[in-house]
């Protein structure tokens, strides 16, 4: 069965769409330009280009066909393996010029530019902030002492117990439940992230802050 392919000027923009749909033990197929979710309770279609990013759990399958019908709707990919191992694809790029990635690489490539632009990054989050005289290693510093303040507060307004941001990388297991729960939110995060960055023709992998 053929389906029509949309044209990228027709494809919802990243920021019409919802965000991210997780699915495990299921198998994924292709109906009539959908995905179909099929799992012990039943079957659910799901219009794949409304979707920032497709997460995959364990147990999941997935057919050439509705991988294909991803990739035309610019929709991300990411497989969310057990004990935080994850392997992130993306399909087709909703931008077809290469001018951001060019600028991108021009910014990140000086070591003066690329200050800049992490500074106007963080200004952007902390617009109260004066972070115009910071090197970059002081505002990796004031990011890491900032969620750590938060993992603090958190933990005093809702009553959990913390003893700080501790986990092995390979032994997910090893970890408490808030560590863990923090490790899974962030496999989503980084999946989410990517789906944006992706989307807008950049390069995951050319960071200003962290590479």
């Amino acid at each position: 069965m053929f389906y029509h392919k949309t044209k990228i000027v027709e494809l919802p923009k990243l920021s019409d769409r919802v965000t991210f749909i997780y699915i495990e033990h299921s198998k994924i197929n292709c109906e009539d330009g959908a995905v179909t979710v099929t799992e012990k309770r039943g079957i659910v279609k799901i219009p794949v280009s409304m979707i920032g990013i497709l997460l995959l759990g364990p147990g999941t399958t997935i057919s050439h066909r509705a991988m294909e019908l991803m990739g035309d709707s610019g929709t991300s990919v990411a497989w969310v393996g057990e004990y935080g191992i994850r392997h992130y694809a993306h399909g087709r790029s909703l931008s077809h010029s290469s001018r951001f990635m060019e600028i991108q690489a021009k910014l990140v490539s000086n070591t003066r530019s690329r200050l800049q632009v992490a500074r106007k990054m963080y200004q952007m989050r902390f617009p109260n902030e004066d972070v115009s005289s910071l090197t970059m290693q002081q505002l990796r510093a004031k990011e890491g002492a900032r969620i750590r303040s938060l993992y603090r507060k958190m933990s005093a307004e809702y009553g959990v117990k913390w003893n700080g941001r501790v986990y092995d990388p390979d032994n997910f297991e090893s970890g408490d439940n808030i560590n863990k729960a923090l490790s899974a939110a962030n496999v989503a995060l980084y999946g989410l992230t990517h789906s944006a960055v992706v989307s807008m023709g950049l390069v995951p992998g050319l960071g200003f802050v962290h590479v």
